[in-house]
């Protein structure tokens, strides 16, 4: 009797432990087989508060390697976004006040000379993550890529002086 109780406990244990692993079965399910650590970090999904000294951005891509390369670009092309939504709002109600007889598009001319004029200096990486996805195609096959994840810090001086330089070209 002790006998039949130990094989259903081990059977009842092989059977936990083989039903664990998620398996793909209809096409376009995702599933992450590896991760660069156990448990996301917060910052994925929120990058945290500025702080005294960094404002923080978090670039994502999807790629077919676990290379950072690009969801860096991606953190940096979102400073340039922050930095220039914050210079073109102060610019456009200067230019607002001052001709107000004017056309939208003299503003929105602006902004496009503008808008390429942003340099960012001095970002630093302050984390990466990435995870290993499998997602089923329609051939019954396998697909893998990455989703990787890179957190930049921006000096808040760095951004600063940024606007400033943005600022004085558009009054140029």
């Amino acid at each position: 009797m002790k006998k039949k109780i130990h094989f259903l406990i081990l059977i009842s244990i092989v059977l936990t432990l083989g039903g664990c692993e998620q398996k793909l079965t209809y096409i376009g399910q995702s599933r992450i087989v590896e991760r660069s650590e156990n448990k996301k970090p917060k910052w994925v999904k929120r990058p945290p508060k500025k702080d005294k000294h960094y404002v923080y951005f978090v670039g994502d891509i999807l790629s077919p390697t676990p290379t950072d390369r690009l969801a860096y670009k991606v953190a940096l092309s979102k400073v340039s976004h922050f930095i220039n939504a914050k210079a073109t709002t102060k610019f456009q109600s200067k230019e607002a006040y001052k001709n107000k007889g004017e056309s939208a598009q003299l503003l929105v001319n602006n902004y496009i000379r503008v808008v390429s004029k942003a340099s960012i200096k001095h970002a630093e990486e302050k984390g990466h993550y990435w995870e290993k996805i499998e997602t089923l195609n329609d051939k019954k096959g396998v697909d893998t890529h990455y989703h990787v994840y890179v957190m930049v810090g921006v000096p808040k001086k760095m951004i600063l002086e940024a606007e400033k330089k943005l600022a004085v070209q558009k009054d140029d």
